[in-house]
C-alpha cells in the first residue's frame, strides 16, 4: 500500500519561502563553481592544511557574515551569535538579537531532535545522518571539524518573499579568496547552513525539512560543485521526500509540457525534478545509483547516463524518462509492473493536452508540440469499440498507450514504444477508454500531428473485406446451457490448427480455442463451452473473439449471461 506522507495544511508554497530571487540564485551558482576552482588550487590546499582544529561548546560566541535579504541586492552584515546546542553532527548557533525573541530553548531542542535523532520518516536517524547515508559525506574544507554549523537569524523578507534558509559556498573558501571572487563576498570558513527564525516559524515542519534540502546542497558542492541546477535542486528536493515532508505537488501537474532538464526558477521546476529523482530513487537506487550520480565527474544528463549504464546495463535514460512520464499520469501499479507508480508520494491528476469525451468519426490534423524531455497526454473517454491512430512528428518520439477501465480509471496494461517519425496505432478491443502519452526524449522541440478514427465506420479500416467474417451463435450466450458455435467464414490460406482468442472487457485473455476446417474448405468452426483457461465458467459480461491469419484480423463481440 502506498505510504502517505504528512502534508500540513499550513505549508506555504516553497516558491515564496526557499527560492532566492533569480539574481541571487545566479550568484549562488557562480560562487559554487568559483569556490570549486579554489578548492583544487595548490594555494587553497596549503591554507587548508595549515588551518587549526575548531570546535565549540554551548555558550561560545562568534560573529557570522550573512546576507541581509530584506534589501536587494543584499548587503553583507556581521551578526553576533551564541552556540545554544551541540550534537554529534552539528552546532546550533542563534543570533543574539533573536534569543528569547523569535528563538527559544524549546525551539533549539526541537530542531536538534530532527537534526540529530529522528526524521518524520525514520525514528532512528536524524536529518544529517540521513543525508550522509543517502547522498554522500559532508565536506570538511577549512575548519578541521566534521560538525556543521546551523545558524538561525532573522533572514527577513523582500517584496512579499520570505526565505527559509540557504547554503552558501562562500564559506568553503577563505575570507581572502571570497574577496577575490567575481561577486566579492565574505566567508565564515566553516561548513554552515543559514536558517530563518523570523518572520517564519523556525520549527514549522516544512522548515525542518528544508534543513535536509540545504544540507544536500552542501554535500553536492563537496562532490561536484559544477553540477547542473536541475540535478542539484532535484536531489535536494529528494532529501525532503526522504525526510518525510516534501514540497506540495502543484503547478507542474497543470503543465507537464515543461522540460525536465531546463531550469527557469519556477515553482513547477522544483516539483518536476522532485518527482523525477523520487521516481529514480524508488525504482533504481538499489545499489548506490544516486550517490554515484552525485560524485560522477561529468554533469547533467551525461552523469545520469553514465551511472545508469554502469548500474543497469540495457536500461537507458530514455527508457526511464518514458516510464516516468507514464507514472506521472497513472501513478498506479499495473497487473504486470510496478514501474508506473510512486511509493512515497500521491500524485495529483495531470492535465491533458487533448481530451475527447464524445463519439467522433474522424479527428484530423490535430497538432501539438512537446518541449525537450517533456510529455503531452491525450485522453479518450469515448466508448467506441475500434480506434485507429496515425501519429507523426518532426523527429523520433516515444508513444505509450495506457488503457483504463470505465469508472475506476485503473490502468491494467501499458504498451510503450520508441518510434520513428511516424507511427500507426490500432486499438480493437479496449472499449475506447485510454491515455496516450507522447514523450519527447530529445534536446529539440517535438512537433507532432495525429488523427484518430473511431466508432461505427472504423471496422472497414481494420477488418478484412466483408466476405470474411466471424459468426457466433447463440449471442447472447447463456452459460451452462450448452456450447456456443463459432465460425470463421471465407478465409483464404487457412492454417492447420488455427486458433481464435477470447478476451474479456479488460483485454485479458480468457481462452484459446482451436478451429477445425468445416465442409466449406474456406471456413473454420468449433464449439466453445464457455469456460476459461482454468476451467471456470466465464462471468457475465461483454467479450470479444479475435482471429488472425497473416495480415488479416477478424473480431466479433458477444455477450455471456449467467
Amino acid at each position: 500500500m502506498k505510504k502517505l506522507l504528512i502534508i500540513f495544511m499550513f505549508i506555504v508554497l516553497f516558491q515564496l519561502l526557499n527560492a532566492l530571487p533569480p539574481e541571487l540564485a545566479d550568484i549562488q551558482k557562480q560562487v559554487a563553481r568559483q569556490a570549486g576552482a579554489f578548492h583544487n588550487s595548490p594555494s587553497h590546499q596549503k591554507i587548508r592544511m595549515e588551518q587549526p582544529n575548531r570546535s565549540y561548546v554551548v555558550g561560545d560566541t562568534r560573529n557570522f557574515w550573512r546576507w541581509n535579504l530584506a534589501v536587494m541586492p543584499p548587503p553583507w552584515i556581521q551578526v553576533p551569535a551564541t552556540c545554544r546546542a551541540v550534537g554529534a553532527h552539528s552546532y546550533l548557533f542563534v543570533a543574539n538579537s533573536e534569543w528569547n525573541v523569535h528563538m527559544t530553548q524549546a525551539n533549539v531542542d526541537s530542531i536538534m531532535v530532527r537534526l540529530e535523532e529522528r526524521t518524520v520518516n525514520d525514528p532512528n536517524m536524524g536529518a544529517i545522518e540521513m543525508d550522509v547515508n543517502e547522498f554522500g559525506p559532508i565536506p570538511d574544507e577549512l575548519d578541521n571539524d566534521p560538525k556543521i554549523i546551523v545558524f538561525y537569524s532573522a533572514l527577513g523578507s523582500f517584496q512579499g518573499s520570505q526565505f527559509d534558509g540557504y547554503f552558501s559556498a562562500y564559506n568553503q573558501v577563505t575570507e581572502a579568496e571570497a574577496q577575490l571572487m567575481e561577486q566579492s563576498g565574505h566567508s565564515n570558513e566553516c561548513e554552515m547552513i543559514y536558517m530563518t527564525c523570523s518572520p517564519l516559524n523556525p520549527v514549522a515542519p516544512v522548515r525542518l525539512s528544508v534543513l535536509a534540502h540545504e544540507l544536500t546542497h552542501m554535500i553536492e558542492w563537496g562532490l561536484d560543485p559544477n553540477e547542473e541546477t536541475w540535478i542539484d535542486e532535484g536531489l535536494a528536493e529528494l532529501a525532503m521526500v526522504k525526510y518525510g515532508i516534501p514540497d506540495p505537488i502543484t503547478d507542474f501537474n497543470g503543465n507537464p509540457d515543461n522540460s525536465l532538464t531546463l531550469w527557469d526558477r519556477e515553482y513547477a521546476d522544483y516539483v518536476k525534478v522532485m518527482l523525477f529523482f523520487t521516481y529514480l530513487s524508488e525504482h533504481y537506487d538499489t545499489n548506490g545509483l544516486i550517490r554515484d550520480i552525485i560524485s560522477d565527474p561529468t554533469h547533467g544528463r551525461e552523469s545520469i547516463n553514465n551511472q545508469i549504464a554502469s548500474h543497469f546495463p540495457g536500461v537507458t535514460f530514455q527508457d526511464i524518462f518514458r516510464d516516468w512520464t507514464i507514472a506521472n499520469y497513472i501513478d498506479h501499479q499495473t497487473n504486470d509492473s510496478d514501474l508506473f507508480t510512486y511509493f512515497q508520494l500521491d500524485i495529483p491528476q495531470f492535465t491533458t493536452t487533448y481530451h475527447f469525451t464524445d463519439e467522433f468519426v474522424n479527428v484530423v490534423d490535430q497538432t501539438g508540440t512537446v518541449q525537450p524531455w517533456a510529455a503531452d497526454y491525450i485522453k479518450n473517454d469515448e466508448n467506441g469499440w475500434y480506434h485507429i491512430g496515425d501519429f507523426g512528428g518532426n523527429h523520433p518520439f516515444q508513444f505509450s498507450y495506457v488503457p483504463i477501465t470505465n469508472g475506476d480509471n485503473l490502468p491494467y496494461l501499458v504498451f510503450s514504444s520508441s518510434v520513428g517519425n511516424n507511427f500507426e496505432w490500432v486499438n480493437t478491443f479496449w472499449l475506447g477508454y485510454y491515455i496516450l502519452v507522447i514523450s519527447n526524449p530529445s534536446d529539440s522541440v517535438l512537433s507532432y500531428h495525429f488523427s484518430i478514427l473511431s466508432g461505427d465506420g472504423v471496422e472497414e479500416h481494420i477488418m478484412p473485406p466483408a466476405t470474411s467474417s466471424i459468426a457466433c451463435y447463440p449471442n447472447p450466450y447463456v452459460a451452462k446451457t450448452g456450447s456456443m458455435n463459432i465460425q470463421v467464414k471465407n478465409i483464404n490460406n487457412i492454417q492447420v490448427n488455427s486458433q481464435a482468442l477470447i478476451y474479456n472487457i479488460k483485454g485479458q485473455l480468457i481462452s484459446k480455442i482451436t478451429l477445425q476446417k468445416s465442409s466449406n474448405q474456406n471456413s473454420l468452426s468449433t464449439e466453445w463451452n464457455g469456460r476459461d483457461r482454468e476451467g471456470k465458467i466465464a462471468a457475465s459480461g461483454m467479450y470479444m473473439i479475435r482471429y488472425q491469419n497473416g495480415d488479416k484480423t477478424l473480431n466479433k463481440k458477444f455477450i455471456i449471461l449467467q
